[in-house]
């Protein structure tokens, strides 16, 4: 019946890919009816390489950087005035964050500040004292 009356074909962005996916890790120089497995996915790992960062690949690994790297990209944009403020803040504090010269230069001031600002000391103490402030206060 599937000869007379084909399935429908997806064409979407989304099935176009995965299927250029499957296509490019298979092998098609080997035989199949000789090793199925090098046909179907022989050139899976040339396609696929690991991260020398990770020891191993996944689907989930490699939506995670998927993730991280199009955050990255949103961030690293210009602003428009059309954005929320709170994108506006986020990249405020995204810039500030990945400014190394600026964060070298003021060192450790901006912790200090905080904590003094929260009133708890600046360094840890060395005995124990009544100046102790526990967290649970």
């Amino acid at each position: 019946e599937h000869l007379l009356n084909p399935p429908d074909l997806c064409t979407t962005a989304e099935c176009i890919k995965a299927a250029a996916t499957i296509v490019n890790s298979m092998d098609t120089a080997a035989d199949p009816c000789e090793d199925f497995y090098q046909f179907a996915c022989g050139n899976f790992e040339k396609e696929h390489p690991i991260p020398d960062t990770d020891f191993s690949e996944d689907w989930f690994t490699n939506r995670n950087h998927h993730v991280i790297r199009r955050v990255r990209e949103y961030m690293e944009q210009n602003d428009t005035d059309d954005e929320a403020t709170s994108v506006h803040q986020a990249r405020v504090m995204y810039r500030a964050c990945r400014d190394v010269e600026a964060l070298e230069k003021l060192s450790l001031s901006p912790m200090m500040g905080f904590l003094e600002h929260l009133g708890l000391p600046q360094t840890p103490p060395l005995e124990e004292s009544d100046d102790i402030v526990s967290w649970q206060e």
